[in-house]
């Protein structure tokens, strides 16, 4: 089985090689692979480049919730001391 399994790959890369690298349309097939593999790559960086501006954006909404939360609970006790220094 493993024998067999050797050498259907090496007849898939044999015919890989000879489809690339045939001299009548060889070099617009390459051309075709790389410009395909340039294409996915760009979609990729631009898919990750939008989820890191997403998750960005979503911690610094969780940064001004935390940061509005600690500016009412300085309001809350400057507005305590206020009081009890007026009522003394």
């Amino acid at each position: 089985m493993r024998r067999l399994l050797g050498v259907l790959f090496t007849v898939a890369v044999g015919a890989a090689a000879a489809y690339m690298l045939d001299p009548d349309r060889g070099r617009a097939r390459r051309a075709l692979a790389r410009d395909k593999a340039i294409a996915m790559s760009n979609r990729l960086n631009d898919r990750l480049e939008g989820r890191s501006r997403h998750w960005s954006n979503v911690a610094r909404g969780y940064m001004a919730d935390a940061r509005r939360l600690l500016e009412r609970g300085r309001r809350t006790s400057d507005d305590t001391i206020s009081r009890v220094g007026r009522s003394a």
